[in-house]
């Protein structure tokens, strides 16, 4: 509980969430919809850790078990629904950066939407998620939160669909010729130029993480 309320009370809710009273008012739904909009409109994403706070809090007010609160009339769907695809997400975010060399938000985004709870989607910049881009894991991996010399850096509305094996391929040509890596060679002077050549002036528009320590081992 310590956490939930420390949580709550970081994002503004005052230690309560929006499931947080008893007995349970008719507008459940309402409330729980109008809180994740409000995450989604302050991060961006709508983050598992605030969802769970959610939970969390409504079950210590309510007296009741997480499997009650998701068996919930008004709430229980969105909830179930809600927690499926954002565990889909983080699993998999969590094992394509761990794993993969390179991987572009593209093939990051295909990957998902092959999932049967995202079924019927196309992408997974505007959904009733938020924008995928401002799912701190990507976000981070992919540079997205790092300034400038202009300021923090914009999200484009959208990723060339380059494959990771494209990037790889791309990036490996871009090592200079007999000298190796004495010549002042970094993977980021290496996208910089792959991303010339894909016609843009910052590599991270062409969204693509790179698992710099380990790229040439």
């Amino acid at each position: 509980f310590f956490y939930t309320s420390t949580y709550m009370k970081k994002v503004g809710q005052g230690g309560t969430g929006a499931l947080g009273t008893w007995p349970p008012p008719r507008d459940d739904l309402d409330n729980l919809t109008a809180a994740f909009d409000r995450c989604i409109a302050d991060r961006g994403f709508l983050t598992s850790d605030f969802v769970r706070a959610e939970i969390d809090s409504a079950c210590n007010a309510r007296w009741c078990t997480h499997w009650q609160l998701l068996h919930d009339p008004r709430v229980g769907d969105l909830l179930n629904g809600v927690t499926r695809m954002l565990f889909a997400i983080d699993a998999t975010v969590q094992v394509a950066f761990a794993t993969q060399l390179v991987v572009t938000f593209h093939d990051l985004e295909t990957t998902l939407l092959r999932n049967k709870d995202f079924s019927g989607m196309t992408s997974l910049r505007k959904s009733a998620l938020g924008d995928l881009a401002k799912h701190p894991v990507v976000a981070k991996a992919f540079r997205f939160c790092e300034h400038g010399d202009d300021g923090p850096f914009i999200v484009p509305d959208a990723f060339p669909k380059l494959s990771a094996g494209r990037i790889h391929a791309d990036l490996l040509d871009t090592l200079p010729s007999g000298r190796g890596l004495w010549d002042g060679w970094t993977v980021s002077k290496g996208l910089q130029a792959v991303a010339e050549t894909h016609g843009v002036s910052d590599y991270r528009e062409l969204g693509v993480y790179v698992q710099r320590d380990t790229f040439l081992a």
